[in-house]
């Protein structure tokens, strides 16, 4: 915080690896409001009345819940709609048998894509801070940095590729992760050896 409590000091003073992680952290706040957008329109609508039902109970009228039917009579409106895909298609996509594993739904990934959003970026920040704190070459933390920066981006966004693209596409989601967990364990496991040496 020394670079702050400056005198005219300015965010473009600021070094490259810095500026990486904050320029990146805007990033990702920006995304996570455009998923909470998304996440938002997906739950309630762009309408009043899907506030209405959702937060006061008070049940919205449409055609969709009109025309279904059962045997007991004409369909409540307790309890949530469940999207279920057609088994068979879902087997024959990922080259398997019929099972009880059903992939995402829109919803599910939105709401995981949100909470990470605002969680993987705060621990990001966090951890490349005291990582910058070590004794090692700039270009060392610029490469840690960055790696770690785009590590956790392929990851947030492994699962829609996977979920656009196909199954093929399956090797992203593990590769990814362990690319992350190797960024984080150097910022968090050379810190953590660094502390306890003696200063030349």
């Amino acid at each position: 915080m020394r670079p702050f409590s400056k005198k005219g000091f300015g965010i473009d003073q600021l070094t490259l690896e810095v500026k990486i992680i904050y320029f990146a952290f805007c990033l990702f706040s920006l995304a996570a409001l455009v998923f909470s957008i998304l996440l938002y329109e997906d739950m309630l609508g762009v309408s009043t009345a899907g506030v209405r039902e959702y937060y006061a109970g008070v049940p919205a009228q449409s055609a969709k819940s009109d025309s279904i039917s059962t045997d007991k009579g004409p369909a409540s409106s307790e309890g949530p709609d469940i999207e279920l895909p057609d088994e068979v298609a879902v087997a024959k996509d990922m080259d398997a048998p019929p099972s009880m594993i059903l992939p995402m739904t829109r919803r599910k990934l939105l709401e995981v894509t949100h909470f990470h959003l605002f969680t993987v970026p705060v621990f990001l920040l966090i951890i490349a801070h005291i990582f910058l704190l070590c004794r090692v070459s700039p270009f060392l933390k610029y490469l840690v940095v960055l790696s770690g920066l785009l590590s956790s981006m392929v990851h947030l966004g492994a699962p829609w590729v996977i979920s656009q693209a196909g199954s093929a596409w399956a090797w992203l989601m593990p590769t990814s992760g362990a690319w992350l967990l190797l960024s984080a364990l150097v910022m968090c496991g050379v810190p953590m050896i660094a502390m306890w040496r003696r200063p030349r």
